[in-house]
């Protein structure tokens, strides 16, 4: 089918790049924006039910509706497992009537169930009520994510749609705030404000172009494709507005709305089936089925449901209700880290890190409460736990990390990967998919906590969590940047995508959109995903493919927003008013979507291009016609090659047979199944029972709050790291930091005969040093899923399908999504009844673990590639790589040789030979980080394990170092000494960003001259060391050690725990100790992060004179005090003393060791120095205590007082600011030829991107080396 349009192309087009990209972005944005109030208002959908559990579960005498167990459970998961029903009717109610209007009527219903709860005095109306949210929530799939879609230019696409479920994140903060400090029926009423607003807010924003092309009225395509490119005129959009109906497959005159005769003629119901019976449905659909099991079963929707009862299960110190709105923040924040890193991660990286994150920290939960003996939700036999902060924060870690990647993962993918025909429902299908992925995992969590215990339930939502991070390594494709063309031409076997994200349209075609499924043609049990699917599928639509990933990840925050919203609703609120208040956001989001435009892929193959052009003009910045007409050109041009003829119903069946589909619906389906068996989708609904449970050291309510934080925290991480990871490595940090983090709970509970969920009471025990174990853990999970696993599958099933199957396909993946979430939850009752609560957790973290495998294979990277190369990809025409694209690495810079006697200096050494000028003292100064990392983390063992334990321990560093030097490169100067040419050009083009030999052959060249000619002029050994370019530096180096140790850290690190001791400090000496350690480690990032703006200098005058002056006050402090009131002072000030000497003087030493010296003598000079250093260490330690028994403590603090002020007097005079100056420059000042000024040295425009030493070779050297060679 030839599509034209009424425009010519060229004369009149003016290219994007007059417009500023914030302008192309800003409404794309807004429209997204707009649609994000709707999610927020499904998000507080999602968090009332763990506001409404402990309400009616007996706690309030006067609350007239009180429930058993059974119907808890049911409360917990009804609402998810009713979502499919909607995304089975999203489809069909979103293509007729647009995006926009299917959004804002979706309003209509959420604010019904918000009044029905309100008023409701029986269970039956409770359940009523949740149904219809439930409906409703599928209802908005289709629309949202197809809108988005739509909408949006490749490159802003899955930024944009990352925020979708940030969107949820924070409605369910919200409604945690809201529950904490109002009665669950107040709440209710807030949450009728939101639907309102989303419906006027709705009125502002333009349909989608590709909805009004397919509807013909392609004069308000054109006009939507200007306001949504910048608001431009109609000439700047033209070609896309004409590639956008080339891709529809409109033939004729595109600028003429002619609805009656188009020539696309309308899918029969057969042809319609057969799109869903396509390998480019059945393909995306499956990996975004995947990522939403992810999701959900990862422990973070249990976390997030049950979040007030599984803080309260494991005592949280704070009150488990704000732990609850700690959780929902987190959560939130988690998704704005997602929305902002997924751009440039993408969301394969960012995934593999929220599932493994999100495992780890379920368990570490699971091995708390095991350990703790908290095997149900009721809690311990006893209430002296200890350490009952742990699991508070690794739950609320987990959520932060879940709500980066996984949470919000399936929700970008829903409106990337389906093709043209599908997307509307397959998005419903994903959807329907996600939800009951999300059902099941809270209606099981009570019986996974019984049957498995509450460890063993962690455990598995951890196992879930890391498993699933090593399948989506495998399966995941890196959508982030890439054209929807792109990856339904994957999804389709046409083409692979690489695992590389592309961002600002490089490798795309930054204003390319994708089609979706005609709706006149739609079979009505197949063209009909939910409404939240429809969110994704407007996401993929309306965004560029850099922007898509974040953007789509929204949806999920969102989604979580909106759990969170009614978390703190349903603390300070009845149940009943948080029912009420939750009303508003359907009638928010109902008017806010008349503000965004249709997506201007459905609008084309409606054959409405003038829309469809207005559409694309709206989102890519409000800018003209004649400026989006490229890409509107471009989009049907690509639509008109995906549907060239109307399918019957056969064919279309056959679509869903074909390998593009059924490979990314197997995928998604497996990354929903794993977001929802890993752990926190039950977690989240039984939350309050579990951290009840647990004895959380803090109300219930507030760790589930605490919950619901940390799984935004997760999707803001994911958000912002996607973009640069990519889904696959976010997903693996996910699935395995989950799987850790259940594994910790469930140990802990296992330990502490924790073995069933307690019935909920408010005033259950929460004492004990451990109890805050589980519930850190359990947060932590709740965290690290939502940065991968709870993400990855929506993310996915806006990109995995191909055009054709798109629309459908998302609908199956929503289904299975929400089919594995009713399960999930729906059986966690009965796992705890049946392996125990420890036992449950055990089950969550193998899932975990098995998930992160399981990806590893089956998840190819989409992050960055266009839905083009994604649908290519699974359609098996191409393979996508498993690296993120983004931009190249540089590839040039500054080589030195040295030879190195120890290990320390010779990483310093190794660090000075492979690094840029300007790179040299940010990563120089990392060193010494790992250092006192590695002195925190033996005082982290050594509160909590016997010394001959943690020296077991630490015997797993050294096999750790020695396997993964396996995988970096030898030094090039080391190589090029010993005369192995080719591997040293191997190296080198190694540490230049993977390059060809080509690349690097002059910057190998003039490395080999430098050598060459030193090595003909060297002198006899023992006489370099007599010169002055030798002696200064060496004496200056040694100056700084003498500084380092004597400023009395040596001392103080030594002898940490007896100084603390004597000096009365009011914590616990062992935990004054890991505070120091914690701020040594914080000093040594405070000097990588600002060593390259202020130099050395200022940073070790900084340094010496802050650490004289703490020791000073110190001093006189340990000289007058007599009484313990103001104990605190002396502690605090030996603290920030440890700070400021790590700021500075106790790296500057190894940093100018790598710097100072000569070629000839640098590899002696640098073991020289090193062993002087720990000799003036000996001598400090040594004499400390002579020291203290003749000048007694204040007068040894008094000394080094001195000895910090002098010292930072004489570096004023002998020190030189070598930061950002090369290695050649340092050592000409040392040898006396010039001298260096104490300004900093960056980039400048005389350095070189290869440089090297230059200087040592004059030019009639230049042709000595080619001989040689």
């Amino acid at each position: 089918m030839v599509i034209k349009s009424d425009k010519t192309l060229s004369p009149f087009a003016a290219p994007a790049e007059r417009r500023s990209s914030l302008r192309q972005a800003l409404p794309q944005i807004l429209a997204v924006c707009v649609k994000n109030v709707l999610l927020l208002g499904f998000g507080m959908t999602l968090g009332f039910p763990t506001i409404l559990i402990p309400s009616l579960s007996g706690s309030d005498p006067n609350e007239p509706i009180s429930l058993g167990q059974e119907a808890i459970s049911w409360i917990g998961s009804i609402n998810l497992i009713c979502v499919p029903i909607g995304c089975l009717l999203s489809g069909a109610a979103t293509q007729p009537i647009g995006r926009r209007r299917a959004m804002q009527l979706v309003n209509i219903p959420f604010l019904t169930a918000w009044l029905l709860f309100y008023f409701s005095n029986d269970v039956w109306q409770i359940f009523l009520a949740l149904c219809i949210t439930g409906v409703t929530g599928g209802l908005l799939e289709a629309p949202v994510l197809t809108y988005v879609a739509e909408i949006t230019q490749p490159h802003l696409r899955g930024m944009l749609s990352s925020t979708s479920t940030m969107a949820v994140i924070l409605g369910v903060l919200v409604q945690f705030l809201l529950g904490t400090f109002l009665n669950w029926r107040l709440v209710t009423l807030c949450n009728c404000v939101f639907p309102i607003v989303a419906f006027v807010l709705l009125i502002f924003v333009p349909e989608t172009p590709i909805w009004l092309i397919s509807k013909n009225r392609y004069l308000d395509a054109r006009k939507s494709l200007a306001w949504l490119r910048g608001w431009t005129s109609l000439n700047e959009i033209e070609l896309e507005f004409q590639d956008l109906c080339k891709q529809l497959g409109k033939a004729g005159e595109i600028g003429i709305d002619n609805p009656e005769n188009s020539p696309n003629q309308k899918l029969s119901k057969l042809e319609h089936l057969k799109l869903f019976t396509r390998k480019n449905f059945f393909w995306p659909y499956s990996l975004v089925a995947l990522t939403f099991f992810l999701g959900h079963f990862n422990g973070m929707n249990a976390l997030q449901t049950y979040a007030i009862k599984i803080f309260a299960a494991v005592k949280s110190p704070i009150d488990k209700y704000y732990a609850t709105v700690i959780l929902g923040v987190v959560e939130l924040l988690g998704c704005v880290a997602c929305v902002t890193l997924v751009h440039f991660t993408g969301k394969r990286v960012i995934n593999l890190i929220s599932l493994l994150g999100s495992g780890v920290c379920f368990f570490i939960v699971a091995i708390y409460t095991y350990i703790s003996d908290i095997k149900h939700l009721e809690g311990p036999q006893h209430s002296d736990l200890k350490h009952n902060w742990i699991p508070t924060f690794f739950l609320i870690t987990a959520a932060f990390l879940s709500y980066v990647g996984i949470r919000i993962l399936p929700w970008i993918l829903t409106g990337e990967v389906f093709s043209n025909e599908t997307r509307a429902t397959a998005s419903g299908l994903s959807g329907a998919i996600g939800y009951i992925f999300g059902f099941l995992a809270n209606k099981i969590f009570l019986s996974m906590v019984t049957v498995f215990t509450l460890p063993g339930t962690f455990w598995f939502n951890s196992s879930v969590s890391i498993l699933g991070a090593i399948l989506l390594y495998f399966v995941l494709p890196e959508t982030e940047g890439k054209t929807l063309y792109d990856i339904t031409e994957h999804f389709q076997g046409n083409t692979k995508l690489d695992n590389k994200v592309q961002r600002n349209g490089i490798d795309n075609k930054a204003f390319e959109l994708e089609e979706i499924l005609t709706s006149g043609t739609s079979h009505p049990t197949l063209n009909n995903p939910i409404f939240l699917f429809q969110t994704l599928t407007y996401v993929a639509e309306i965004t560029l493919p850099s922007l898509r990933g974040i953007l789509s990840s929204t949806s999920g925050v969102a989604v979580i927003c909106g759990i969170l919203a009614q978390f703190l609703l349903g603390t300070f609120l009845n149940w009943r008013i948080v029912a009420l208040v939750s009303g508003v956001v359907p009638i928010v989001s109902f008017f806010l979507l008349f503000f965004v435009p249709e997506s201007p892929y459905w609008l084309i193959l409606k054959n409405r291009h003038e829309e469809a052009r207005k559409c694309i003009a709206w989102l890519r910045g409000w800018t003209t016609i004649e400026d989006i007409e490229p890409e509107f050109a471009e989009l049907c041009k690509q639509i008109s090659s995906t549907v060239s003829e109307k399918p019957t119903i056969i064919e279309k069946l056959k679509l869903f047979t074909k390998k593009n589909f059924f490979w990314p619906f197997l995928v998604v389906s497996f990354a929903f199944f794993m977001s929802q068996f890993s752990g926190t989708t039950p977690l989240q609904i039984y939350a309050v029972k579990i951290f009840a449970t647990l004895k959380a050291p803090i109300d219930e309510y507030y760790a589930t709050v605490a919950m619901g934080v940390a799984e935004v925290l997760g999707c803001v991480l994911s958000t912002c790291l996607v973009h640069y990871t990519g889904k696959r490595k976010m997903n693996f940090f996910s699935l395995i930091s989950c799987g850790l983090c259940f594994l910790i709970v469930a140990t802990y509970a296992y330990l502490h005969n924790i073995n069933q969920l307690e019935k909920f009471s408010s005033s259950s025990n929460r004492s004990g040093d451990t109890s805050w174990l589980p519930m850190v853990f359990l947060v932590t999970a709740a965290f690290c899923t939502h940065t991968g696993i709870k993400l990855l599958p929506w993310m996915l099933i806006g990109e995995v399908y191909s055009n054709e199957t798109r629309a459908t396909a998302s609908g199956f993946s929503g289904a299975v999504s929400y089919v594995f979430g009713f399960i999930s939850i729906k059986i966690f009752l009965y796992l705890v009844n049946w392996i125990t609560l420890p036992g449950t957790f055990w089950f969550y973290c193998i899932m975990c673990f098995i998930g992160t495998v399981v990806l590893y294979f089956i998840l190819p990277e989409t992050e960055g590639k266009t839905l083009f190369e994604i649908t290519e990809h699974f359609a098996s025409n191409s393979k996508l790589s498993n690296k993120v694209t983004r931009i190249k690495d540089i590839r040039k810079g500054e080589i030195n040789n040295a030879y190195v006697s120890n290990d320390e200096t010779r990483t310093l050494t190794y660090v000075a030979e492979i690094t840029q000028p300007s790179l040299r003292g940010i990563l120089a100064s990392t060193s010494t980080v790992s250092v006192i990392s590695g002195i925190l983390a033996q005082f982290l063992l050594g509160t909590f394990l016997a010394w001959r334990n943690v020296a077991l321990v630490s015997c797993i560093v050294p096999f750790c170092s020695f396997t993964l030097l396996f995988f970096v490169p030898e030094s090039p100067h080391w190589l090029i000494s010993k005369n192995r040419f080719l591997d040293a050009r191997q190296s080198l083009a190694w540490l230049r960003g993977w390059t060809d030999l080509t690349s690097i052959e002059p910057e190998f060249k003039e490395l080999s001259q430098q050598i060459t000619t030193r090595l003909e002029r060297n002198s006899p050994s023992w006489k370099l060391y007599l010169r002055k370019n030798f002696l200064w530096p060496y004496s200056l180096v040694s100056f700084t050690f003498l500084l380092g140790h004597f400023s009395g850290m040596t001392t103080l690190q030594t002898y940490a725990v007896k100084i603390f001791s004597d000096l009365r400090a009011p914590i616990d000496k062992y935990y004054a100790t890991i505070f120091l350690g914690v701020a040594e480690v914080c000093g040594c990032l405070l000097s990588a992060c600002l060593i390259h703006y202020v130099g050395k200098r200022v940073m070790n005058f900084f340094s010496l004179l802050g650490c004289g002056s703490c020791f000073l006050v110190t001093a006189f402090y340990a000289q007058s005090s007599e009484t313990s009131d103001s104990n605190w002072i002396p502690m605090t000030l030996l603290i920030g003393a440890a700070f400021f000497t790590h700021a500075g003087i106790r790296i500057l030493p190894w940093m100018l060791i790598g710097e100072v010296y000569s070629n000839d003598t640098r590899a002696t000079a640098s073991g020289l120095s090193g062993g002087l250093s720990y000799i003036f260490g000996f001598i400090a330690n040594k004499i400390f205590l002579k020291m203290v028994a003749f000048l007694t403590l204040p007068g040894t603090f008094w000394l080094y007082c001195g000895f910090c002020f002098g010292g930072a007097l004489i570096l004023y005079f002998i020190l030189p600011e070598t930061e950002g100056k090369t290695l050649f420059e340092i050592q000409e000042h040392f040898c006396g030829n010039v001298k260096m000024d104490n300004k900093v040295g960056r980039k400048r425009n005389s350095q070189g991107a290869g440089e090297v030493n230059k200087g040592f070779a004059g030019d009639e050297e230049d042709g000595k080396i080619e001989s040689k060679l």
